[in-house]
């Protein structure tokens, strides 16, 4: 009797346990599927670190080759091989025949860059291995021009072509393509040194559309000039050792299209020739292993700085021009990726870009956050999404002299 009490026990166990199993089964089943998973602060970083890593190490190579090095003469050739056909067959269908795009679509990307065209209608936007997009200054009717190009844009440079198309100066990491064709057909430029730093790409704003690539090569810092829209650069200035710093130009005023703000060992110095020779103003601070530099025209004009000083990056203004400067904020916050902006009209106005959009109305000395990441999904079309690697302003097409355009 005592072993079938025992039995019936063990049974009676089974049994509650099978029914509260069959229970959880289907109150899960109940249940929607999780929309989305939170994760810590730092995931987001080491999931693409550990991505990166992972699709590395599916490349099998022999010793001592490149493997990106292959992949990106593989995009070259390919690059070449839809030019040639574009020139040499006709359409597909016959006469008459159209093409529409139908994909991809929904995809997330990293917008690196903007540029409005020289007609004040039209916005350009380039994105990392996305190509290079142009649409209306309201965010309407976007094209894709950049379908035959390898790699993506991080900056982009656009120029008027006269009675052609706009002429179209695109940086991929090291590289600069030109398209005179509305993206049809892109060719890399000439005179630029293949071992070239490329660190920024800038319009100086005279009548020669001159352009202006900032880099390192052979142990200097470089700067290189176009004036023939971009299809052959030259040495224009050089200085050693090489340093990564930065340049600007005044985008409105009287030093548009003439001077230039060089960023150089925790140096500024200025030229008033377009780069060609420079004179030091001044000294930001004793230290720093690299920094940026933008500036606000209101002002003498005003300078900011950000110099990376033991670990942390720093952020430093002149209100003279780049005499002196006073340290405004320590340890930019959001682990911030060098998009650094000022103001055309308001010289106390600054703002850069990491995870999120950080303003200061005061000169630097305090930021605000304008939203949080999180707030964007339950409102797209009035916030900004999480991770920010490109701010630009530029005059407004409809009152330059007074106001100006932020594209984030």
């Amino acid at each position: 009797m005592r072993s079938q009490s025992r039995i019936w026990a063990g049974l009676f166990v089974i049994l509650c346990l099978t029914l509260w199993a069959v229970r959880e089964v289907e109150e899960r089943a109940a249940l929607p599927s999780p929309t989305e998973h939170l994760l810590d602060e730092g995931a987001e970083a080491s999931h693409k670190t550990a991505r990166k890593r992972w699709m590395a190490e599916m490349h099998r190579v022999a010793p001592g080759v490149d493997w990106r090095a292959v992949e990106r003469q593989n995009g070259i050739k390919e690059m070449r091989r839809r030019r040639d056909l574009l020139s040499s067959q006709p359409m597909m269908g016959g006469a008459g025949a159209s093409w529409s795009e139908v994909g991809s679509k929904n995809l997330a990307g990293r917008t690196r860059s903007a540029f409005i065209g020289p007609d004040g209608e039209k916005l350009y936007a380039g994105s990392s291995l996305g190509g290079l997009w142009r649409g209306n200054l309201d965010g309407s009717n976007w094209e894709p021009l950049a379908d035959n190009l390898y790699g993506g844009v991080q900056d982009i440079v656009i120029l008027d072509g006269g009675s052609s198309p706009d002429v179209l100066i695109a940086r991929d990491g090291n590289y600069l393509w030109r398209s005179i064709d509305d993206g049809v057909t892109w060719d890399g430029v000439s005179g630029l040194p293949n071992s070239f730093s490329i660190r920024d790409l800038l319009l100086l704003g005279d009548s020669a559309q001159t352009v202006l690539v900032y880099g390192s090569v052979s142990g200097q810092s470089r700067i290189y000039d176009s004036q023939d829209l971009g299809h052959s650069f030259q040495s224009r200035w050089a200085m050693a050792p090489a340093w990564d710093g930065g340049i600007w130009v005044p985008r409105v005023g009287a030093g548009a299209g003439t001077d230039v703000y060089l960023l150089h060992e925790k140096k500024i110095f200025r030229s008033v020739n377009g780069g060609a020779g420079f004179v030091q103003l001044g000294t930001v601070a004793g230290a720093g292993s690299e920094g940026r530099l933008t500036g606000s025209e209101a002002g003498a004009p005003t300078l900011y700085v950000s110099l990376r000083q033991s670990g942390n990056w720093n952020l430093y203004r002149s209100t003279n021009a780049g005499v002196s400067f006073s340290l405004r904020s320590s340890a930019l916050s959001d682990n911030w990726d060098n998009a650094l902006t000022a103001s055309i009209v308001d010289a106390d106005i600054v703002v850069y870009g990491g995870v999120e959009c950080w303003r200061s109305n005061d000169g630097g000395s305090s930021f605000t956050k304008v939203n949080s990441w999180g707030s964007y999904y339950s409102n797209p079309q009035s916030r900004l999404h999480a991770d920010l690697f490109g701010i630009d302003c530029f005059p407004d097409p409809d009152d330059p002299l007074n106001g100006e355009r932020w594209i984030i």
